[in-house]
């Protein structure tokens, strides 16, 4: 089973989960087994619950990072960019998505 990490700031929660549900409905009818963690997701993180270590593992584990910026600001969002951090040092190398109101200068 492919297990696929995406990363997205809280500001594209529901981008994120929309990816998180295609990515599966695509999984699904290619006969496929896919295990999607998502922060925001109440499947992948348990409410309360202590969320660093269980995130950095998942980061490490995952055959997958996909990494979604919908604003300008999310190029200086130091979380995200210890997450991308972590992919590059596990030998994964991230699909960064860039959509939204972010300008093609950058």
């Amino acid at each position: 089973m492919r297990k696929i990490f995406i990363s997205h700031e809280s500001v594209a929660k529901r981008e994120a989960v929309k990816l998180k549900e295609l990515l599966s409905q695509t999984a699904l009818s290619n006969s496929q087994e896919a295990e999607f963690f998502l922060t925001s997701d109440w499947y992948s993180l348990e409410s309360g619950a202590p969320w660093f270590s269980p995130l950095v593992e998942q980061l490490r584990e995952a055959d997958g990072i996909i990494t979604i910026i919908t604003r300008s600001e999310a190029f200086r969002n130091l979380w995200k960019s210890f997450e991308i951090g972590v992919a590059y040092g596990s030998k994964k190398f991230p699909k960064i998505f860039v959509f939204g109101e972010v300008p093609s200068s950058r």
